[in-house]
Formats: C-alpha cells, sequence, structure tokens
C-alpha cells in the first residue's frame, strides 16, 4: 500500500483576481502501517490537503497516486478508492442520520454493493474496535453522549475496511475523558488493523503521545516531515508558524538550561519519570 502526492497543488478561485494558493508543490509517501500527525496554523492548508489525498477534490496542479495509479486518471474507480482511504471529517456525527447504530455504520458497506449481510458482520466488527457494544446497537445515534456519537461515526468509515484512516480533529469539543477514549480507540484500531492513521490535530501533546511521524505544514508548504522527536525539537521555528511544541518539551527545556541532564528530549510525562528521577539521584550521591 502507498498513498503518493507529486507537486500537488490547489488553488482557490483560480484565474481571478482572488486566486490563492492553499497548499503548494506538496510532495508526499504515506506507507502501510504509519501513524502520522499533521499539524498546522488555523488556514494552514491541512484539510485541503487531506480532502486531496481521499479524492474529494482535485488538485489544480499535481497527482495523487495510489498503488503507483493516478486516482483521477481516466478509467480509475475513485468511489471504489475511498474505501482503501477513509476520510472523517471534524464532528462526523453531525452527519449521523438512521434510526439505530446499527444500521447506521452498515451504511457504508452497504453503498459499496455488499449485501445485508457482509455490511452487517463488517459493522459489527468496527464498533467492536471502537468500543461500542451490542446493546447499543439498536439504540438512536441522537440518544448517544458526544463521544459514543464519534465512536459511532468513526466505526460507519472502519466498517468500509479503509487500508488509510484520515481523522480530522477527531476530539474537537469533547471533554477530556471523551478526547482519552477517542484517541485510546484509534491506537487500538491501528495495532488491530495494520492501518495507517493520519491524525490532524491541534492538540501537540496528543500528537506527542500516539503518533510516530509529524509533518508540519504551513502557508501551504511543508516545513517538517520526520520523527516526532526531531520535528519537536524545532521549538522556536514552531512558534514561529503559530504552532507549539508539547508541554513537556518546555519543561524539558527549561531543565537542560538548569543544568541536568535530560537525555534525548521527553515528549510525555510517562517519558519523563526516570530521567528526571535520574539526576536527582546523581545529585544525591
Amino acid at each position: 500500500m502507498e498513498l503518493t502526492t507529486r507537486n500537488l497543488t490547489y488553488e482557490y478561485d483560480s484565474g481571478t483576481s482572488y486566486a490563492k494558493k492553499a497548499i503548494d508543490d506538496i510532495n508526499l509517501v504515506i506507507r502501510e502501517n504509519e501513524f502520522i500527525g499533521l499539524i498546522g496554523h488555523t488556514g494552514s492548508g491541512k484539510s485541503t490537503l487531506i480532502q486531496h489525498l481521499n479524492g474529494l477534490l482535485r488538485a489544480t496542479k499535481g497527482e495523487v497516486y495510489w498503488n503507483g495509479k493516478d486516482i483521477f486518471s481516466d478509467g480509475f474507480d475513485r468511489r471504489e478508492f475511498r474505501g482503501h482511504v477513509g476520510l472523517v471529517f471534524q464532528y462526523p456525527e453531525y452527519q449521523l442520520f438512521e434510526t439505530d447504530v446499527l444500521k447506521d455504520v452498515c451504511f457504508g458497506p452497504k453503498n459499496l454493493g455488499l449485501s445485508e449481510e457482509e455490511a452487517t458482520k463488517l459493522a459489527k466488527e468496527a464498533l467492536s474496535l471502537v468500543g461500542i457494544n451490542e446493546s447499543y446497537y439498536k439504540k438512536s445515534p441522537f440518544d448517544l453522549s458526544g463521544g459514543e456519537k464519534r465512536r459511532v461515526a468513526i466505526a460507519g468509515v472502519l466498517a468500509m475496511r479503509p487500508e488509510v484512516l484520515i481523522l480530522d480533529e477527531p476530539t474537537a469539543g469533547l471533554d477530556p475523558k471523551g478526547r482519552d477514549e477517542i484517541l485510546g480507540s484509534v491506537s487500538t484500531i491501528r495495532k488491530e488493523t495494520g492501518n495507517t492513521v493520519i491524525l490532524v490535530s491541534h492538540s501537540m501533546d496528543d500528537i506527542a503521545e500516539y503518533v510516530e511521524r509529524v509533518i508540519v505544514i504551513n502557508n501551504g508548504r511543508i516545513e517538517y516531515d520526520g520523527d516526532k522527536r526531531e520535528v519537536f525539537q524545532h521549538i522556536d521555528e514552531l512558534e514561529s508558524m503559530g504552532l507549539s511544541a508539547p508541554q513537556m518539551c518546555y519543561l524539558m527545556r527549561d531543565l537542560k538550561e538548569a543544568g541536568f541532564n535530560t537525555g534525548d528530549g521527553a515528549l510525555t510525562v510517562e517519558e519523563a519519570i526516570e530521567p528526571i528521577l535520574d539526576n536527582f539521584r546523581r545529585r544525591n550521591v
């Protein structure tokens, strides 16, 4: 599996005096079983980029390739393609519409041409992955909590068995408990299915905890693309783009300036505990 962009450019109001490039000359290679965080300030081009990855927008210039095939070439089945690359929009629960949870999650597979039996099997598997059990199947999706609705909506995309799952701000508007449940489910999904996951988020702490590779987009162009530890070392540069680093990066930087040995740079509380304790042990010897 490989999803690739080549010189991808998209211009709104092209050919007019109001023309503006939303993304500009984007080159990416997305491979199997990656967990990618996509970050950037509001208006940076993140949403435009992911809509190209799913084939919802057609580039002004450049191409998107799925396993070496141009997704906008003649004869390419984009409907079938969207079963391989699933996109969950921000606030996906607003797209719930069926009378009960199971029917709602069955809609995607049935729309791909699967039988009622096949769709139901896939829907139940997807609901299980996001932590929704049988007691919810016949409930109206509108009677669920915000976090439960979000998980059902994600299950609706998962039921189509995508190889790439793109999540646009999946925890927006949720309380801390709901946020942890959603991200925990996403992490479980990736481990159990081997899916590639692309997580778009404004929370640097969530990005630091869950993803492995970070792509930073700024004014429509990619500024950084690499291992999260490497990317989050560029604190000043990220701040100049209207972003920040995870909170732990600031603490570890302050400790280093105070003379502590902070090692490779922890990104989460769990990673920071041992280096900090080790420094105190050494000072008390």
